[in-house]
């Protein structure tokens, strides 16, 4: 998965992020700017045709990725977005069985 998607930083600095990994609970992202250990972030998601999701999360971890000379990180959602969560994990579960039945084209929608 390198979906492109939106960061904002504090205060309301935005950064175009590749999203590595999602799960419910976080993702890795990669991104040209280093990002600051517990630090608070908002992740824009737009996923499958119509999931759109903007989640509060907080930065884990943050190193170079050498092939690319970018930064990965890992964040971790935070806040009451229950709602959010519960779609993207809705999300990641119907593309894990597209993907292992070998269907090939866009990826599940938003119910």
């Amino acid at each position: 998965m390198t979906e492109a998607s939106l960061l904002t930083l504090p205060p309301q600095r935005r950064e175009p992020v590749k999203l590595i990994n999602l799960s419910a609970g976080g993702a890795r992202i990669r991104a040209a700017c280093s990002l600051t250990p517990r630090a608070r972030v908002l992740l824009h998601l737009t996923l499958g045709t119509s999931l759109r999701q903007t989640l509060p999360a907080r930065v884990v971890y943050c190193h170079r990725h050498r092939p690319t000379l970018h930064y990965e990180s890992g964040l971790r959602f935070a806040g009451s977005e229950q709602d959010g969560i519960a779609a993207i994990a809705r999300f990641v579960e119907e593309e894990t069985k597209r993907r292992r039945s070998g269907v090939v084209g866009p990826g599940p929608s938003s119910r």
